[in-house]
């Protein structure tokens, strides 16, 4: 039986989730081996579609809490600057 990636993302054990978020961190594998490019790509796509079934959208890679205004009309969303977050340079 062949598997689909859904698949493979649907069985992924926590543990093995969590090995692949840190390689990316670290750019090298467990064995010190660096992740080439291709690598790096693979467990990304692999981290971003884990969390997507696993985890609630603020506990996923690259999630921003967008700033809210109210006004007259309500609240509004406003996006993130990152130079208020970053501050000067």
């Amino acid at each position: 039986m062949t598997n689909t990636y859904k698949d493979v993302i649907a069985n992924l054990q926590p543990e093995v989730y969590l090995q692949l978020k840190e390689s990316l961190e670290l750019s090298k594998w467990p064995n010190g081996a660096a992740l080439t490019p291709e690598q790096r790509e693979h467990c990304m796509q692999a981290v971003i579609a884990y969390e997507l079934q696993n985890l609630p959208e603020d506990a996923r890679t690259g999630y921003v809490k967008l700033g809210k205004k109210i006004t007259d009309k309500g609240v509004e969303v406003q996006p993130i600057n990152l130079i208020d977050i970053l501050g000067p340079q």
